[in-house]
């Protein structure tokens, strides 16, 4: 999104805004795929490192906040997926 079509204030909030709108979507799969505890788990962890990271961004309103943001949406899609193949794994070892 560009700051010049809406203004630096409201792109902060709308990045927050976002963030929490992620936050039911992110925890779908545990209700919606039968994902266990672990997969639950961490998911609320890596949304709560992602809303930090965006809360970051809108007091600090620097480059290194933006780029830590940026990074953190890679960490916590790959810890997503992750989390999905590891609880599904543990699921089928265990055979529950």
């Amino acid at each position: 999104m560009l700051p010049d079509a809406i203004g630096e204030d409201a792109t902060y909030d709308r990045i927050i805004v976002w963030s929490l709108a992620l936050i039911p979507f992110t925890l779908a799969p545990y209700v919606f795929l039968d994902l266990g505890y672990f997969y639950l788990a961490a998911a609320v962890v890596l949304d709560g490192f992602f809303l930090q990271r965006a809360w970051q961004l809108r007091v600090r309103r620097d480059t290194d906040a933006a780029r830590g943001l940026f990074l953190m949406s890679l960490v916590q899609l790959l810890g997503l997926f992750a989390a999905m193949i590891v609880d599904l794994a543990a699921r089928a070892w265990l055979g529950a």
